[in-house]
Order: structure tokens, then sequence, then C-alpha cells
């Protein structure tokens, strides 16, 4: 259901980095807005930080998808649209396999996204301290005196919230984003997981895991007033559960999917 490629219209952005090509689709600024609108307080300057520090994350997180699908001699395209982004592979053919990926390419190109995100983060964290100032983000969460940090706000307040949405997006969204929740990054790896320990049953157990964890992160989000993550995780929870049945009734299918 979240992984079929959203139609084009005229209204989308087309641009290359890196050698690999990117379409914005305009329903992706909309949600990102209505995101951040409960922490910008109805300012427009700060909502747009917000909107580019969600860009530049998701765009980072994707890259590293499509650059381990160039690893892996496949080429790619990246589309960012409502729920997030997609690194899609145009074609299979390099990588020696038909139309399957080996479960450790399947392992690195599903976590290179998150791990992209993540990476940066922890670049634009250590740049912030070796300049003598407090990020902003992690000392909301880890006591001063176990990550060194001098404490010091960044001197421009736009720039200090900027750090903080990045980095709120960068290390919460791609640590969300490895829960063994499919179509998420963390349900594709469970799966390979789970199918290389040999199980006959491997799929099904990933799924089963997909929606028991889903429902859980849907009951504690909703509980912290978090509706949007409540009921995003509720509509992944029920998109497992129909891929079960699915994959009951037919007798089961192939693995491959979209990042």
């Amino acid at each position: 259901m979240l992984l079929g490629e959203p139609a084009r219209t005229g209204y989308d952005w087309n641009f290359q980095l890196l050698g690999i090509s990117i379409r914005i689709h305009p329903l992706f600024w909309a949600i990102a807005a209505l995101l951040g609108l409960q922490s910008v307080d109805q300012n427009f300057a700060l909502l747009v930080l917000w909107i580019l520090a969600v860009f530049i994350s998701i765009v980072v997180h994707e890259l590293g998808h499509a650059l381990c699908f160039r690893y892996y001699r496949i080429n790619s395209h990246i589309v960012l649209y409502h729920f997030g982004g997609l690194a899609i592979p145009d074609s299979f053919q390099a990588a020696g396999s038909g139309s399957q990926l080996k479960s450790g390419q399947q392992l690195a190109i599903s976590a290179a996204g998150p791990a992209a995100q993540l990476a940066l983060a922890f670049i634009v964290i250590l740049i912030v301290r070796l300049a003598g100032y407090s990020d902003g983000f992690v000392s909301r969460f880890v006591p001063l005196e176990w990550t060194s940090d001098p404490g010091v706000p960044v001197p421009s307040k736009e720039l200090g919230l900027f750090i903080v949405f990045f980095l709120y997006v960068s290390i919460f969204w791609a640590l969300l984003n490895l829960m063994p929740v499919y179509p998420l990054d963390g349900g594709q790896i469970a799966r390979e997981l789970f199918l290389l320990g040999g199980s006959r049953q491997a799929i099904p157990h990933s799924l089963i895991l997909s929606i028991v964890v889903a429902v859980g992160l849907a009951l504690w989000g909703l509980q912290r007033q978090q509706s949007f993550m409540g009921i995003m995780f509720l509509m992944l929870a029920y998109s497992s559960y129909m891929t079960l049945q699915q994959y009951r009734g037919q007798g089961g299918f192939g693995g491959g999917g979209r990042w």
C-alpha cells in the first residue's frame, strides 16, 4: 500500500544529485508542513526551517539507499512524496540474480538509508561541539557530563532551531524507520534476518512481528498525543496483516521491494 510510486504531476520538482534522479511530489511539502505546525507555533519562518530540515534529512536517507544500489551496479531513482521517500531500482539485471537480490545485499541496502541519516546527524553534532556550542538536541536526553556538551547555545536562534529540527528528524525518524515494521527499512531487515535463519515460515513470522510492533508503537504514540505517528503505525499494522493474509492465501510470494 505504501510502496507504490506516486503518479507524476505538473507540480513535481525534478533534479539530479550525485547522478541520481530525484522527484519531489507536491504532497511531500504539504505533509512536512503539517507535521511541523505543532512545533513552530504558526511561525512561518520556523516552519520553512522545519520543512528544509525534513527535506535534507529525507534526501540523505534515500541517497543512502540509492548509492548502495549503485554499489551493486543497480540504477535507481528517488521519489519524495507524502509518506516520506522511496529509492526505486530501475533494473536488477546488473546484480547478476534476475529480479532478486541476495539477502546480504537486501540487508545492506535497507540499512544504508537510516545509516546515512544517523551518520550525517553525528557529523553535525561533532561540528557544532567542536565549534564550542551545544547542539541543543542530544543534551535534552543525555546529561551534559556524559557527552562533554558545552551547554552554550548557537548564537543564531534560527540556526540553533534548524539544527534541533534536523537532528530530531535524522535521529528519531531514522530510529523509528529501523523498527521491525514492514515496509519500513527495519521491517525489510527483519524479513531478511528471518530468511537467513533458514526458517520455512520466515516471511509470516516477520509479518507477525511487524503487526505486533506496529500496534505497540501506535499505542505508544497515541498515549503521547502523537496522533500522526499513532495513525501511521496503525495503518502499517493493518497493511502487514493484509499482506500476511495474502501470503497465506497464495502460498507465499517472493521478496524484494522498494526502499
